[in-house]
């Protein structure tokens, strides 16, 4: 299993209609085969800051698999009209839990 993490900056004026936007969006994300679960989290400290966090089957399931579909294209169109800057994206895996 790999984590996505990506932190989106959206415009601050426009957090209410990203949000409503997310909530659709969400759906692409959810109906790729490989994802597993998909959270929208909003940053305490800087109001018009989230982070998504994305549970994929392995890293292909979201470098390739997803991000050369319909599915991604689709997301893609719903959101990035929101971002002030390019989403940061970077995937982990798990080294301990507890």
């Amino acid at each position: 299993m790999i984590l996505e993490h990506a932190i989106l900056e959206v415009e601050p004026s426009q957090t209410l209609e990203f949000e409503l936007a997310f909530a659709e969006a969400i759906t692409f994300l959810k109906r790729s085969p490989g994802c597993l679960h998909a959270q929208l989290e909003k940053c305490q400290e800087f109001k018009s800051r989230y982070q998504l966090v994305v549970q994929w089957r392995d890293l292909e399931s979201h470098t390739v698999e997803f991000r050369e579909s319909e599915l991604y294209a689709q997301f893609r169109d719903l959101l990035m009209k929101y971002y002030i800057e390019k989403p940061a994206v970077t995937h982990y895996s798990l080294v301990a839990t507890s």
